[in-house]
């Protein structure tokens, strides 16, 4: 519920210049030499494209629940931010420390041990 309402608020930032000045605001890098502008066209599909996704992620995590072992998919789904953090590091360049990128593998491996262990 919370990411439709967000989707919601972001899209009409889109279209009301004065909800786009208040939500830059926010932002504490708006105004900078270092914030990109994005186009409106662009970030229209943008916004299309994630929720298609969204929609299409939750019809998978229904179908999951359903044909697979709770234990496992739970499990799953507890560490979908890991794709944030990927998506970070491949998108932003992000950086990861050597604690941060051991906690990543570490999740990894727990949840492929899980996954065979119900097998």
């Amino acid at each position: 519920m919370g990411l439709v309402v967000m989707a919601g608020i972001l899209g009409l930032a889109a279209v009301v210049p004065r909800l786009r000045r208040s939500l830059t605001a926010l932002d504490p890098e708006a105004g900078t030499s270092h914030s990109h502008r994005i186009p409106r066209r662009a970030a229209l599909w943008m916004m299309l494209a994630g929720g298609i996704l969204l929609g299409v992620a939750n019809a998978l995590l229904v179908v999951a629940l359903q044909l697979g072992d709770l234990a496992v998919v739970s499990v799953i789904i507890g560490i979908y931010p890991l794709a944030t953090i990927v998506l970070a590091r491949l998108v932003l360049k992000e950086r990861m420390s050597a604690v941060q990128a051991s906690g990543v593998g570490l999740a990894l491996i727990a949840t492929v041990l899980l996954a065979l262990s119900t097998v």
